[in-house]
């Protein structure tokens, strides 16, 4: 059995968030590093803006694999500029697909039974984002092209990311990252 329907939707996001926070690598702080030169602010206030000036890449068949999960895609990244030296995020539209096995513990695939009906979690998106303070970027293998603003549809994800994070988990993903950077 698989994901289907609004688990579906649920899954990928809930999928994402794990994603978004293990890939920040950072503890539970949830606000922005004070700092009195500025530094730490200014890093945290690069991250909080997401502005997708960094180029684009094309994506045929890409999978980036992250512990049980396997993310594929084709279509187009979209990146932010370089944050301390890297790029630390990327909104990706085209289609794509998420699998993810489940941990070899009964206690696990009852969960995921009771909560998704489901004996895998398997999914397709159109739209993702993505951020990172680890070498996802080298993972994708993808090399940014210089210049150009990414489409509305792109930075509007973008813009909106953040602010959807720390609604509906809590999560002030920007901080995250900035701690995780500095």
């Amino acid at each position: 059995m698989r994901c289907n329907g609004r688990l579906a939707a649920w899954c990928v996001q809930a999928l994402a968030f794990c994603l978004a926070v293990a890939w920040a690598g950072v503890a539970m702080g949830q606000t922005p590093p004070a700092d009195s030169s500025g530094g730490s602010l200014a890093v945290y206030q690069a991250l909080a803006q997401f502005e997708l000036n960094g180029g684009s890449a094309p994506a045929k068949n890409v999978v980036l694999k992250r512990d049980r999960a396997e993310i594929t895609f084709d279509g187009t990244f979209y990146f932010e500029a370089p944050v301390e030296g890297r790029v630390r995020g990327a909104v990706f539209i085209g289609s794509g697909s998420v699998h993810a096995d489940v941990p070899n513990s009964l206690a696990e695939k009852d969960n995921l039974q009771r909560m998704l009906h489901a004996d895998v979690v398997d999914s397709t998106f159109k739209t993702a984002v993505l951020r990172f303070s680890d070498d996802t970027m080298e993972a994708l293998g993808l090399k940014d092209a210089s210049g150009g603003n990414a489409p509305d549809e792109a930075q509007k994800l973008a813009t909106e990311f953040n602010g959807k994070m720390l609604k509906e988990t809590g999560a002030n993903i920007a901080a995250r990252l900035a701690v995780s950077i500095l």
